[in-house]
């Protein structure tokens, strides 16, 4: 306040007292205003922030009491005039917090030297309240200090390591979660060809790629929940509660495709990351040695060559085990950049229309480390690539799209892990110009996890003109839960409820609730795996009109003729 006069409003309805204070106090520096009814004074003290207040008991239309209550926690010294002391008045001015009181007449050396204890008393609560608040900060600065990594603004190891025993405790025989250790890869090369400074802002962006971000709902790779932390050099660790591995290995799969979108400088575009994941209490239940599973799977990663995340394996813990993982994400490595698979397609035919209705395509490995597509498939989601490997199978089976009849579409398969993020909106633009023509199969879909965010994709690829399937609808306990979360256009009835169904069995009662439940909410039914005449007459009997299986075509090259014999005696 040094330099700043002293703000004063007196509020009395003697004009000679509010003349006597409004000269005396001006001589002592101060600025003031007077006032002579309780109502005016209130509402100055609104409109003004005042240091000091003189304030009659008793005035004309109400008390100075309730001017000292408007006041109250107000940064402002209170002093109530009276004429009729009392120690009654006495206690009643103490009570509403005044700093002082006077009784008329006032007395000039008596008002000024209480005047200056008053506004020295102001000018100590006031620099003792700031001298609190930079005590304050500057504690809050140290904590968080002491619980954030100065280049990043994560949260450091230390934070890191207290939170993980927190959690541990919190989730004990309750809850899963899961651990994941992130590591740039080659971030020394970084920090040698761009110097340390873009170093620290490369570590800062990727920061900003791991952190909940709310103003892109769907796009951040973490949520509120989960904790990120900077452990040391380049290495980054995510915390995820009540977090199953199979999800957790899709939000940091959304974390390396953000990466490898993400600008290092001018003319270098994309990083990549090795990641290990663990899970408590599957694999470890105790702090330290569930870092050192996810650490084992890290190293497993790295040694892989990077670019890729791998889960940890007991039964890998082997020197044998691992060699065996490595050369499995070897492989898919050299798969990936060879883009050694082939499509064979299967037709879904129309029996009323006698013609195909559709083709599924379907994988088949060509390189000799895999036996199927489940080995590729199993392999592509250890080492947290099956977002990138989904998006090359669908380029490579859309690539005979221009032999394919103009009024059949295309069934593309599609793993629940693709549904988050924006895996399907980053394919490629060939994909989604034949929108109209491709159904997206979505294959096990006991996998999801968050059917709400399913869900949500699921809406923004109908938006774009793709149609949805379910796969293996009546296999397990989550068909009827998949069809009413997702809404789909077809579902494909499980092969194993097709086997040997008769009208009377118990799984042609099952389908033929299943079908008419479809049929009522306009999905369409479609029957896989029909291989033999008795199945396709009580199937057909039930109404089912589009079917699959090797009674009408083995996969082969696209796009084969259907074979109808055996179909001939049909249902009208």
């Amino acid at each position: 306040m040094s330099g700043t006069p002293i703000r004063v409003i007196v509020v009395d309805d003697e004009p000679v007292i509010r003349q006597f204070l409004q000269v005396a106090l001006a001589d002592m520096g101060a600025h003031v205003e007077t006032f002579g009814t309780c109502a005016e004074g209130l509402e100055r003290c609104r409109l003004v922030d005042f240091d000091v207040a003189f304030v009659d008991k008793n005035l004309p239309d109400g008390t100075g009491l309730q001017i000292c209550a408007a006041l109250t926690g107000a940064d402002c010294k209170v002093a109530l005039i009276t004429g009729y002391a009392n120690l009654h008045s006495a206690v009643e001015a103490m009570r509403h917090g005044v700093a002082d009181y006077f009784i008329k007449p006032l007395d000039l050396d008596d008002l000024e030297a209480r005047f200056q204890r008053m506004t020295k008393q102001l000018h100590l609560e006031r620099a003792n309240r700031s001298l609190l608040a930079n005590l304050v900060a500057k504690c809050r600065e140290l904590e968080r200090l002491a619980a954030r990594d100065t280049v990043t603004g994560l949260f450091n190891h230390t934070h890191f390591q207290t939170q993980l025993r927190s959690e541990i405790e919190r989730s004990r025989s309750k809850h899963r979660f899961s651990l994941a250790l992130i590591a740039l890869d080659g971030f020394s090369e970084v920090n040698e060809r761009l110097g340390h400074a873009e170093g620290d802002r490369v570590l800062r962006l990727v920061a900003d790629l791991l952190l909940p971000a709310d103003s892109l709902a769907g796009s951040s790779v973490s949520r509120k929940q989960d904790l990120v932390c900077r452990l040391n050099g380049a290495t980054f660790a995510l915390l995820l509660p009540e977090t199953p591995i199979k999800q957790a290995a899709g939000v940091v799969e959304r974390f390396r495709g953000a990466l490898s979108l993400a600008r290092v400088s001018k003319d270098t575009l994309g990083l990549t990351a090795s990641i290990g994941l663990a899970e408590y209490p599957t694999d470890r239940s105790e702090p330290s040695a569930l870092i050192d599973a996810a650490g084992s799977a890290l190293r497993r990663a790295k040694a892989a060559g990077g670019n890729c995340q791998l889960c940890y394996d007991r039964d890998e813990a082997s020197e044998t085990g691992v060699d065996s993982g490595l050369r499995r994400v070897r492989a898919l490595g050299g798969c990936l950049s060879r883009r050694a698979v082939r499509f064979v397609y299967q037709p879904i035919v129309s029996i009323s229309g006698r013609q195909p209705f559709a083709y599924e395509a379907l994988c088949r490995p060509t390189d000799p480390a895999f036996g199927d597509i489940g080995e590729l498939l199993s392999a592509a989601g250890e080492a947290g690539r099956l977002i990138e490997f989904g998006n090359l199978l669908r380029e490579v089976a859309l690539q005979p799209m221009d032999r394919l009849r103009a009024d059949a579409s295309l069934f593309l398969n599609v793993q629940p892990q693709e549904l988050y993020g924006n895996a399907l909106f980053a394919a490629n633009s060939v994909l989604h110009a034949m929108a109209h023509r491709i159904v997206l199969e979505i294959t096990e879909t006991e996998q999801i996890s968050d059917f709400s965010s399913a869900r949500a994709q699921l809406c923004k690829l109908r938006e774009v003109g793709f149609r949805i399937a379910l796969d293996d609808f009546g296999a397990g306990y989550q068909g009827l839960g998949s069809l009413a979360m997702l809404e789909p256009d077809f579902v494909k009835l499980d092969m194993g409820i097709v086997r040997g169904i008769t009208p009377d069995s118990r799984a042609g009662r099952l389908t033929r609730n299943m079908h008419d439940f479809c049929e009522d909410e306009g999905i369409v039914m479609i029957a896989e795996g029909v291989e033999t005449e008795s199945e396709f007459q009580t199937l057909h009997g039930m109404g089912i009109d589009l079917m699959q299986g090797y009674l009408f075509a083995q996969p082969s090259e696209p796009f084969c003729e259907v074979n109808w014999a055996g179909t001939h005696r049909r249902s009208a």
